[in-house]
């Protein structure tokens, strides 16, 4: 609702061995719990109910890829 967690996706890029890992991370935390992934998956209350799931991490993540992998890749290969 506030928009705070769709605009805390990151990135890091490392290299390994034969491979190049990008790393896509969401960094709204609220204390130690990852708000993208509760709402993603649902979680449970302290009051013992339940908050379903709103799946929107991968279309979140393939938005951003596709928008972004030719700027990504340019910046890997210079």
């Amino acid at each position: 609702r506030s928009g705070k967690t769709a605009s805390s996706w990151n990135y890091n890029i490392s290299n390994d061995t034969n491979r190049f890992v990008i790393e896509i991370i969401n960094t709204n935390n609220n204390g130690s719990v990852n708000v993208a992934r509760i709402v993603h998956f649902g979680h449970g209350t302290g009051t013992g109910g339940y908050v379903p799931p709103q799946p929107f991490i991968t279309t979140a993540i393939d938005s951003v890829y596709k928008s972004k992998i030719d700027s990504i890749l340019t910046k890997m290969v210079k």
